[in-house]
């Protein structure tokens, strides 16, 4: 596992040194960027559904290359849903190299929120707590006025990471937090609940 994410870490900071390399002095102009964007999506529309490789390599191109394209923008989502997807297990480092960029990039994309959910999703595949806990902590902060229901379900899976980086006492606390909003109904989310406290004591 620590060689795992050390990989992941150098491969992750090595994207976004790409990613971040983008926007100097030597980016396209923005109509040689649509060109090009417009090139690479006619090549996949034409290329055999198979050719996994040429996706990735277009989508990846048009990414670095286009930022300032919608087409990069939906490029970052076809290739997290190829990530997932493409292979018989999904490549969760993939999935969260280009959805970090994407959510930092393109915030006021629609489809942000579900980016948001994707990643919590892969932090949890790949085992990062630390990562887990900050978006729901996030989710809290952004979030103020929760439903029942977001809070039985941020409550539970924050509980969850807070457990497994140590941190029981809180970890209690958010569990209870699910069971009084559950308010005896028996979710999902409240019997989840009562087996961490028991596994807590």
């Amino acid at each position: 596992m620590r060689f795992r994410a050390a990989r992941f870490l150098l491969s992750f900071f090595l994207f976004i040194g790409v990613l971040n390399a983008a926007p100097q002095p030597v980016t396209l102009p923005v109509a040689e960027q649509d060109a090009l964007a417009s090139r690479l999506f006619k090549e996949m529309a034409e290329a055999e559904k198979w050719d996994l490789d040429t996706f990735i390599a277009d989508y990846k191109t048009v990414i670095v290359k286009c930022p300032d394209t919608p087409q990069a923008e939906m490029a970052c989502w076809r290739l997290s849903n190829l990530y997932l997807t493409a292979d018989q297990e999904p490549n969760h480092e993939g999935v969260i190299e280009t959805l970090e960029h994407f959510t930092t990039k393109y915030p006021g994309n629609i489809l942000y929120g579900e980016a948001k959910e994707r990643l919590l999703i892969s932090y949890k595949a790949i085992l990062d707590w630390k990562k887990v806990g900050e978006m729901y902590e996030e989710l809290f902060r952004l979030n103020p006025q929760p439903t029942d229901e977001e809070t039985m379900r941020w409550s539970l899976g924050y509980g969850e990471a807070l457990a497994e980086l140590g941190k029981k006492d809180q970890a209690k606390k958010y569990f209870e937090e699910v069971l009084k909003k559950d308010n005896n109904r028996d979710s999902l989310e409240a019997r989840v609940s009562r087996a961490k406290l028991e596994g807590l004591k």
